[in-house]
């Protein structure tokens, strides 16, 4: 599926001009040589997002990066003062269930 095409801003806005003078998408397809479609999808947008510029595409933020060592977690503490030792925290990471281990290898179900 292919990228659509971007309008140039005066297009777009002569689109909105034209919305607001009450003329109808036929009529504004008609003048500027654009689709009915594509006058609707415009205005639909400037109805939605109150402008008619161009927004970015939507992009998948990366997450923080959730693995942070015990090491890291207890110089964290140290800052605020709080004295805690590594086991106090891997005691308690684990019995609220946030640290596990994976094997490296996992083994096979079913005999070779």
């Amino acid at each position: 599926m292919g990228r659509t095409k971007e309008h140039f801003k005066a297009i777009r806005d002569n689109i909105m001009e034209g919305q607001k003078a009450g003329k109808e998408y036929k009529t504004l397809s008609k003048q500027l040589g654009l689709s009915v479609s594509t006058i609707g999808s415009i205005i639909q947008k400037w109805k939605a997002n109150g402008t008619t510029v161009n927004l970015p595409l939507l992009v998948r933020r990366v997450k923080a990066d959730p693995r942070t060592t015990r090491r890291a977690l207890r110089e964290d503490l140290m800052v605020v003062r709080t004295l805690v030792s590594v086991n106090t925290i891997s005691n308690v990471l684990h019995s609220n269930g946030l640290c596990f281990r994976r094997a490296r290898k996992v083994p096979l179900l079913s005999e070779r």
